[in-house]
This record gives C-alpha cells, sequence and structure tokens, in this order.
C-alpha cells in the first residue's frame, strides 16, 4: 500500500509530500521536527508513542535530551490545539483529536519520510506595499561588501524593509554568480534541513538519502553561489551551523543573512538598517520629498488616492507622522493607506504579524522584560531598567542584562549612542509591548514602580535626547 501524501482531521491538514500544515485550509508555521513529531503520531495514532520513537523520527541518527520533545509537542499544541495530543505519564504521547482521514500517496509522499525536510518557497515576490525607497545608499554599501566579503549580515527591526531590500540586492548582483543564487526564507521552519533542501532544489543537485549535508557540500565545491537567508533569528543556531560548514567546506559560496539580527560569524560583516530619513521641521514639501519616510508615505497614499499629494496644508502632519512612526516603512505604509482613505479598515496585520513572530521567539524572562519596558514612553538609563522588573525573582541583576542583550540583538530594544548608554523602544514595538503588558496584568504594578523609582532619583525622567531619524535628504533608489 502506498505511504500516505495526506492527513486530515478536525480542520488539520498534513500534506506529507510538502511538508506543509494547514489550518481551516491556511498554512501555518510550524518547524520541522514538530512537524515530523505529528506526523509520527499521526501514523501511529492507534497507540501510545514513546519518547524513543519520537527522537528517532525527528532527530535520525542524533542524540539529543528527550526534553526536545516535549518542546517541539508543545509547539505542535499551540498550533493545532492542546487537546489533539495527549501526554501518557511515563510512557510517551498518542494523538487524541478526531476521526483522521487519510489519503495514499505515491513517490513524492514516499521521498518526503526519507528524511525530515521542509519545502521552502522560493524568492517572493518584491510586496508592492513597501517599495524600494530612500535605501541607494544602504544598497551600494550592501553590493560593496558583497563583493569582498563572504558573510555580509543585513539586520534591523520588524518592518524595516529587510527583505525588499535583500530581493533587490540579490537581482542587482546576480550576475557575478556564474552558478546562480539562492533565495532561503527561514520562517516557515528554522530548520538546517531548510537550507540543505533548497539550495539542493534550486541548483538541481541530487542529494544521498543516507548523508544529504556532505552530498551536497561536496556538489557545491567548485561552484560560485550567493546565497541569502532571510528570517535568520527564527533560527540562528541552526543557520550559523550549516553557514560554517558551507563556508568552510564550499569556498565558492557567498551568504546574505538578513534578519532581526546577526548570526556573529566569522568575519561577518554587518549594515544595521535604521528607518528612513525623516526632515526637521519647518520644511516645504519639495524640501520633504527628498527624504525617504516621506517620499514612501506619497507614494503609498497615491496608490491609494491618486489626488493625494504633499503640499503646505499638510507637509508638518506627514513628517511628524512619519517622525512618531520611527520612520519604519511597514508603518508608514499602513498609516498612509488609512489617513488618505478614511473608510479603510485597519490594516496593522502585516505589521502586528511581524512583531508577534518576534514575541513568540522569546524566552519567558524576556518577554516580561520586553513588556515592562513599553512603561516608558522616552529612551531610558539602565538603572530604571531594573527597577520595572524588581518585583520577579527570575529577573536578578545578571539575567535582566543577559535579556536586554538578546532584545537589543534581536533588535527589539535600541541603543542610542553616547555613555552611559540609553535604550528605547520604537513606537511599533512599544504599541505592542503595552498591549502584552495589560494582557499579563502587570501595568498597573510596573508603572507603580517606576514612579518609585524616579522619585528616588529626584521625581523626574532625565531628560531624552532626541531620538529622530538622521536629516539626511533621500537619495533616489
Amino acid at each position: 500500500m502506498p505511504p500516505a501524501s495526506r492527513y486530515a482531521f478536525d480542520n488539520v491538514e498534513l500534506l506529507v509530500g510538502e511538508r506543509r500544515l494547514l489550518i481551516d485550509g491556511r498554512p501555518r508555521t510550524v518547524g520541522a521536527r514538530a512537524f515530523q513529531l505529528l506526523l509520527t503520531l499521526l501514523e501511529h495514532r492507534e497507540r501510545v508513542v514513546s519518547k524513543e520513537e519520537l527522537l528517532d523520527a525527528a532527530w535520525p541518527g542524533l542524540v539529543v535530551e528527550q526534553n526536545n520533545v516535549a518542546v517541539q509537542i508543545a509547539a505542535v499544541r499551540k498550533v493545532i490545539g492542546a487537546e489533539a495530543v495527549s501526554t501518557v505519564a511515563g510512557r510517551g504521547y498518542k494523538y487524541a483529536g478526531g476521526p483522521v482521514r487519510v489519503t495514499a500517496g505515491g513517490p513524492s509522499a514516499d521521498l518526503a519520510h526519507a528524511r525530515p525536510s521542509v519545502d521552502t518557497a522560493a524568492r517572493p515576490a518584491r510586496d508592492g506595499a513597501t517599495p524600494l525607497i530612500g535605501r541607494s545608499a544602504d544598497l551600494r554599501r550592501l553590493a560593496e561588501l558583497l563583493a569582498t566579503h563572504r558573510a555580509v549580515a543585513l539586520t534591523g527591526p520588524g518592518g524595516v524593509g529587510k527583505t525588499c531590500l535583500a530581493q533587490r540586492l540579490q537581482s542587482e548582483v546576480a550576475h557575478r554568480y556564474p552558478h546562480g543564487t539562492v533565495w532561503i526564507d527561514l520562517s516557515p521552519a528554522g530548520e538546517e534541513a531548510t537550507i540543505v533542501d533548497t539550495l539542493a532544489r534550486t541548483l538541481g543537485i541530487a542529494l544521498r538519502a543516507d548523508d544529504p549535508f556532505e552530498s551536497l557540500l561536496q556538489s557545491l565545491q567548485a561552484r560560485q553561489v550567493l546565497v541569502v537567508i532571510d528570517h535568520v533569528e527564527v533560527a540562528p543556531d541552526a543557520a550559523a551551523r550549516a553557514v560554517q560548514i558551507l563556508m568552510r567546506r564550499a569556498p565558492g559560496l557567498t551568504f546574505l543573512l538578513s534578519g532581526q539580527m546577526r548570526l556573529r560569524l566569522r568575519d561577518e560583516q554587518v549594515v544595521r538598517l535604521g528607518g528612513l530619513a525623516v526632515p526637521d521641521l519647518p520644511v516645504s514639501p519639495m524640501e520633504a520629498l527628498a527624504f525617504g519616510a516621506v517620499a514612501l508615505y506619497a507614494a503609498r497614499a497615491r496608490s491609494a488616492d491618486d489626488a493625494f499629494a504633499v503640499d503646505e496644508h499638510n507637509v508638518g502632519t506627514v513628517v511628524d507622522l512619519c517622525r512618531r512612526l520611527d520612520g519604519i516603512p511597514l508603518a508608514i505604509g499602513q498609516a498612509a493607506t488609512r489617513r488618505v482613505q478614511n473608510d479603510a479598515p485597519a490594516r496593522t496585520a502585516p505589521l502586528r504579524q511581524a512583531l508577534a513572530r518576534s514575541h513568540d521567539l522569546l524566552s519567558d524572562r524576556e518577554r516580561t522584560l520586553l513588556r515592562r519596558l513599553s512603561v516608558f514612553e522616552q529612551d531610558f538609563p539602565l538603572e530604571l531598567v531594573f527597577a520595572v522588573v524588581a518585583d520577579d525573582p527570575r529577573l536578578d541583576t545578571w539575567a535582566v542584562l543577559d535579556a536586554l542583550t538578546e532584545l537589543v540583538d534581536r533588535s527589539l530594544v535600541i541603543v542610542d549612542a553616547g555613555e552611559p548608554p540609553r535604550y528605547r523602544l520604537l513606537a511599533c514595538t512599544r504599541h505592542f509591548a503595552a498591549e502584552q503588558l495589560e494582557l499579563a496584568n502587570e501595568g498597573s504594578d510596573t508603572r507603580r514602580r517606576l514612579a518609585a523609582a524616579l522619585a528616588c532619583l529626584g521625581g523626574a525622567l532625565p531628560m531624552a535626547r532626541s531620538a529622530g531619524r538622521s536629516s539626511q535628504p533621500l537619495q533616489s533608489a
């Protein structure tokens, strides 16, 4: 009997050959290990599956801690519902959802069972909602670095336009690489298998089932290829491991690593992408449109209303809005559409989804610190960071410093230049974190601790330095 190509139960579907999980017909993100565990539970749904069996299924040939199973089972439950997988104490786990409908498959399904993998889409089309405006200097700098270094990191907060810029750069420099370019998006799964599978599929390399990574390395040794890996923050350890090996064994590969954090590889060059430039007021409409943030606002507003123009009457409002949104392209594009189309529904979903994904990647301690930092409306010193977490036994001095460092590394907290350093949250991040603070019922207590700390410091928050975007005019992209 041919292996199953599809399992379906309740509102859930597993497409085995494509390694995809659908909820109500819509794709949902789940890691390759979690997918494999769910698939194994469905294959043996008539009985309890031991932790050892699940380890063998998801980590074949590897020695890993058994608590990895619990972590991935938790990820499965988060997506499909806790009631669908039951824990049998001392024995393992069992599928506990509704009746399972099975569709038999052919060779493609059989191949998919050979080893855990994920199906990663090819390079996506550029998002018309965030056109490449005001990034020509960043584009040139990245192109220059790729000409002389094998690993270049493009980092920055969510919504700042990293993916859009990386796509343009891939197109601009493709002629340098005789064996092509490869786009790898880690956001659907975040596993080393993603990198191996996508490289092989895009470059037409046949992988040996017994050792796919080694066969890939052998095939890549004589090739010159640009590899763009997007959303590295989803799985920084796995990405760093794979890239290090590929750089050592395949000297013709060059990597552009896009995401909210760098991988800290040897000789990794870092370009940090900030918000688009915003002018100082007062400014004329023509002068304002020479800055990236205003130019983007005008372009998005015109796409919603051909009659829109930045003029003497609205230039101050537009500039102020762009500054309050920290020059973040995704936020500016959404705001422009809403302001021009007053009856349009709020289009905050993409930005909220980006922030939610970033939030989900944090540890509990990092989430706690992030949401409590939302009480700061301006920049703040380190001593006040300790004040807002003073009641949490998990967050001693070193834990706070570690959590704050991770938030900075992931571009969720910004460090402003100066000594001593001061920290701040971008407006969109602060609003999202403030919602999480209220959901955790910590808002009143956190603000009370901050007020007490300010009283000890003299009753007033030290004046925040200007956090506006650098006032540099737009260079045409």
